[in-house]
């Protein structure tokens, strides 16, 4: 007497390839962000270190070229100083954006992606969330209120992507003017950030 055994049809059960699926989304849910992230901090790196190069040469081609500081640079002013990758061409954005130039000595050079500024430059320290501007006295300009009101104004036109949450005038023990402390935060962050404590003159 033959007995007939029942084999499985071979393939996954449905109840094994939803488990595998849902295996796969979980992972994928927990890498694409953290893939994502650092792909954008990379491009902002990146994109700095563009910044960066453009200031350079800038601040050579004002040395050789003597115009104002109101002068608007392009491409073509700076490519021969530095300001081009290593193809020769001119810089761009790792997010595909191109740079607005500035000026020589007013507005520095920026980029439209959110976060992708430099600071540092001409005389600025980031501090905490703020920016302190060295200010060098010169014939005693630094002695007046205007010279510091200009500084802002010169911080402020050069970083158009930043909103500016205050400001304070650091003073020396004889009240001559040391530095500008501007708290700042990007203009399309909502979240209204705490403001540090300013840095003591020395």
């Amino acid at each position: 007497m033959k007995t007939r055994t029942s084999r499985r049809p071979p393939g996954f059960t449905l109840v094994e390839i939803m488990i595998v699926v849902a295996i796969i989304g979980l992972l994928a849910a927990i890498a694409i962000p953290n893939f994502v992230r650092a792909r954008a901090e990379s491009q902002k790196r990146a994109c700095i270190e563009n910044l960066r190069k453009i200031e350079t040469a800038k601040a050579a081609f004002a040395k050789v070229s003597s115009k104002s500081d109101d002068t608007v640079v392009s491409f073509a002013d700076i490519a021969t100083y530095g300001a081009t990758n290593r193809l020769g061409e001119e810089l761009i954005c790792p997010a595909g954006n191109a740079y607005d130039y500035g000026t020589i000595g007013t507005k520095s050079a920026s980029c439209t992606i959110e976060g992708h500024i430099l600071l540092g430059a001409s005389g600025v320290q980031q501090v905490g969330n703020g920016s302190f501007i060295n200010i060098k006295k010169s014939a005693g300009e630094a002695d007046t209120i205007e010279f510091a009101l200009n500084e802002m104004k010169r911080f402020e036109n050069a970083h158009p992507n930043l909103r500016v949450t205050g400001r304070q005038v650091m003073l020396s023990s004889s009240g001559f003017i040391m530095g500008i402390f501007i708290w700042h935060e990007p203009k399309n962050n909502a979240v209204v950030l705490e403001q540090p404590t300013a840095p003591k003159p020395q």
